[in-house]
């Protein structure tokens, strides 16, 4: 009598490998719960006058606080008219000192939020900082 040889075990190992592969890149596909967005919900304070220190600090710099919609990671910062701020982050809150230079003179300056996630940064939407006239 001949036997012959047992093909489906290969094929199934074949299939299994195959089945794990596609699910690895499905998964990696959708990514993890990472934000694509993130939105300042409050801000402070939201104005100033020229020149003003603004929500004092111990060392007798300005500072402000911005809340957003979501958790930050540890490394996320705020951006006054495009200047990094040395910022801390607590959960949703994030806080920033702000050099004296960028409150010096009137105007309305953009603040945003920005969380560098897996060495990708991601920006908040753009609130208005106004510097009133002395």
């Amino acid at each position: 009598m001949i036997s012959t040889p047992d093909l489906s075990r290969p094929y199934r190992q074949r299939f299994s490998i195959i089945l794990l592969l596609a699910m690895g890149l499905l998964l990696t596909s959708c990514g993890s719960n990472k934000p694509s967005s993130i939105a300042i919900t409050s801000w402070g304070p939201n104005s100033t006058q020229a020149g003003v220190v603004f929500n004092a600090q111990p060392d007798g710099t300005a500072a402000f606080w911005v809340d957003v919609d979501q958790q930050l990671e540890s490394n996320a910062y705020v951006s006054l008219n495009g200047f990094k701020l040395k910022s801390a982050v607590s959960g949703k809150l994030i806080t920033a000192g702000v050099p004296a230079a960028l409150y010096a003179q009137p105007g309305t300056y953009p603040l945003i939020v920005v969380d560098v996630i897996d060495g990708k940064e991601l920006k908040s939407n753009s609130v208005d900082f106004i510097v009133k006239p002395k």
